[in-house]
């Protein structure tokens, strides 16, 4: 994939609804996940990872996602997802918007061919 799709698909993908001054970060993203890694659908689907940096457990909770800077609270966290310190939590971007133990689908999907 061109950087400059990769890069688009960073920037546009993740949009956070922060209440403090919370430590995480878009650690990890796929938009062309082929064979790294498969998701409890045992599909290959785009995900993206984020990665607490601070030294103690956030809470996500009433945190929203969204591929979309004109609707920022598309996919809502649900409750009790917390990454704990120096920790991950991995979202699949597969448009299924189902929650499965610790799969969270959300309900927007990558396109690496997107245009704005």
């Amino acid at each position: 994939m061109k950087l400059k799709s990769m890069f688009f698909c960073l920037a546009s993908a993740l949009i956070f609804s922060f209440h403090s001054k919370a430590q995480v970060i878009i650690n990890e993203y796929s938009c062309s996940n082929l064979t790294q890694f498969v998701d409890d659908h045992s599909d290959y689907g785009d995900w993206f990872e984020l990665y607490n940096t601070g030294n103690a457990a956030v809470s996500l909770q009433g945190m929203y996602l969204s591929d979309d800077s004109l609707n920022n609270l598309k996919w809502l966290i649900p409750v009790n997802v917390n990454i704990g310190a120096f920790g991950f939590a991995r979202f699949w971007a597969s448009g299924r918007n189902v929650v499965s133990g610790t799969h969270f689908h959300t309900n927007f999907k990558f396109d690496a061919n997107k245009k704005q």
